[in-house]
């Protein structure tokens, strides 16, 4: 018999790492494989091994619908995608794409980083994913 999380998953047994799930529809060459590479080496080590995030490149967990499904069922735990994309799903995250609309790097980061990066993950928690 196996035990179950709350999330749908085996229990791990004492002293294993959780294994997150990333997702992404960009090949290994791509700069999304290196960012993901990156964020997977920091997570460990900053949880002490205790957190590991295992990356699936080239649609390895489906489309980039099946991934956001996944997102909101707890079968995938986090994703890379582009604003692109998720405005089919998030409307209001269309504003990004507008040209110039950061005078630089910093501002948007504080920005998005604020009250109005808050207002769009409120957007995506409503809808069950990202929060």
């Amino acid at each position: 018999m196996t035990a179950w999380s709350l999330r749908g998953r085996p229990a791990r047994a004492a002293g294993q790492p959780v294994v997150l799930k990333l997702g992404h529809a960009d090949t290994v060459l791509h700069p999304s494989q290196t960012v993901a590479t990156r964020y997977a080496e920091l997570v460990k080590e900053r949880t002490g091994g205790s957190i590991e995030v295992r990356i699936f490149p080239v649609g390895q967990l489906g489309s980039m619908a099946n991934v956001m499904s996944g997102l909101t069922t707890g079968i995938v735990d986090l994703a890379m995608s582009t604003t692109g994309f998720l405005e089919s799903f998030f409307p209001r995250i269309e504003a990004l794409d507008l040209p110039f609309l950061f005078k630089d790097s910093s501002l948007a980061e504080r920005l998005l980083d604020g009250p109005i990066g808050q207002g769009l993950l409120n957007d995506m928690a409503s809808k069950g994913s990202m929060a």
